[in-house]
């Protein structure tokens, strides 16, 4: 009897020894996995008892790997999605050892894509959701343009001869914007019959140096709050207030009484002689001394780098906050633009070799492409559907945040860009384009 019960014993310690090892093989394997790193068992036993030479991968390096995780998810469903050239499931979570992967998307209508993906321990996973772009249908104007205005739900075309042409958002025909309403009468006037209507910009509009807006029905309808206000002839709106280039002066508002010289005024600042003004709609955001050591020329605009309010001139980039210091940002040559999308910041700039575009987030990932036969240097940089579209006064482009390149969208001379749409002139024609992103 007191045999069986020292048996029960050993068996319930043997029992408990199976259990917690169990337990502690299995605590180890879960570490290991949150670790990112995954037991291989391939390689045999003969590769672990065989000399390894210097140059040689050792035992343990071939027998415990790191591994990260690939998830796509891709709208609409590609009939073809690879990775490293073998089939892939749409939005799979695909674990795989760090290293180097090419994922592949194409369906047929769309723009095909190829994402160059390297998996490290400092970026262990890639996870993403993509809409893919309809190959673009580009629809010609009724009528060729020099200018393109975008004007709440119309194109504002202007042709060489100085008419004005409205187009409904999504349409190529347009109509002849040449009807006034005076306010005070409600009568209808032609400007057919002699009269030039004249853009001021920002919905503004002058016939016989009075000022008209366009209202819902597309007519020139009499502005009163300009009363009797005298217009130089290249007259501008900016903020809602005239502006004369000719002796850069405003006409109206508080920017009329600045004593000093204005050296450039655009949609984000004005730049006097001593001070850079930034701009808030019709108030003054705030002044900030320009040090002499800062010299600008041509167009300048205003960007957020990093949570910094910076000003972009001649290819450099300057802290307004501190006292116009510049920010040199590593491995550029100059700086075309910089924007910032939630935790990512887009980079454009130029080395020996090119144009350039860096993606940085949060987490410290970076991605770099060459923007092949990229050309203009004014550029700005939107993001549609989880891409950038970027754009200069010669070229559109289309680009993925990890794509092995961008997809050149229109060239030539960009007119507008607003949203989805791009408008261009092409060999005489002027071009109509829309971006439509494909659904689930």
């Amino acid at each position: 009897m007191l045999d069986s019960y020292h048996d029960e014993v050993r068996r319930k310690r043997n029992n408990y020894a199976i259990f917690w090892g169990i337990v502690f093989v299995f605590g180890i394997l879960l570490f290991m996995f949150f670790q990112g790193y995954y037991f291989s068992i391939s390689i045999g036993f003969k590769e672990l008892l065989k000399n390894h030479t210097a140059s040689e991968a050792k035992p343990i390096g071939m027998v415990l790997k790191s591994f990260g995780i690939i998830n796509l998810k891709v709208n609409p469903n590609p009939s073809i999605l690879t990775l490293n050239q073998l089939p892939y499931v749409n939005g799979d979570n695909k674990f795989v050892d760090y290293g180097e992967y090419e994922l592949h998307v194409e369906e047929p209508g769309y723009i095909p894509l190829t994402l160059d993906i390297n998996l490290s321990r400092t970026h262990s996973f890639y996870l993403n959701t993509i809409g893919l772009f309809k190959n673009p249908v580009v629809k010609p104007f009724e009528h060729t343009s020099t200018r393109i205005e975008k004007l709440g739900l119309w194109f504002l075309s202007f042709d060489e001869s100085g008419k004005i042409w409205q187009y409904t958002t999504g349409t190529s025909t347009g109509k002849l914007v040449d009807t006034v309403v005076l306010v005070n009468t409600g009568s209808i006037v032609r400007t057919s019959t002699g009269m030039q209507v004249q853009s001021l910009g920002e919905g503004f509009f002058t016939v016989k140096n009075k000022i008209y807006t366009l209202n819902t029905d597309g007519l020139l309808v009499n502005d009163e709050t300009f009363k009797s206000v005298p217009l130089c002839s290249e007259a501008k709106m900016i903020y809602s207030e005239i502006y004369c280039p000719s002796n850069k002066k405003f006409i109206t508002g508080k920017y009329k009484d600045l004593r000093d010289t204005i050296l450039e005024v655009n949609s984000d600042f004005i730049r006097t002689e001593s001070s850079f003004i930034r701009l808030g709609r019709t108030l003054f955001n705030s002044s900030t001394p320009i040090p002499s050591s800062v010299t600008f020329s041509g167009s300048s605009k205003l960007f957020f780098y990093k949570d910094k309010q910076v000003i972009l001139n001649q290819s450099k980039l300057y802290d307004i906050e501190d006292n116009f210091k510049e920010i040199k940002i590593e491995g550029f040559d100059g700086i075309l633009s910089t924007e910032k999308f939630g935790d990512e910041i887009v980079t454009i700039g130029k080395k020996r070799d090119g144009i350039w575009i860096r993606i940085e987030d949060g987490k410290n990932s970076m991605t770099e492409a060459r923007l092949a036969e990229f050309s203009g240097n004014d550029l700005v940089i939107s993001l549609i559907g989880g891409a950038y579209i970027i754009a200069s006064e010669k070229e559109v482009a289309l680009y993925y945040k990890w794509a092995r390149t961008a997809y050149s969208l229109a060239k030539w001379n960009i007119l507008n860009i607003s949203g989805k749409t791009i408008i261009y002139n092409q060999e005489g024609i002027t071009n109509y384009l829309s971006l439509e992103i494909g659904t689930p």
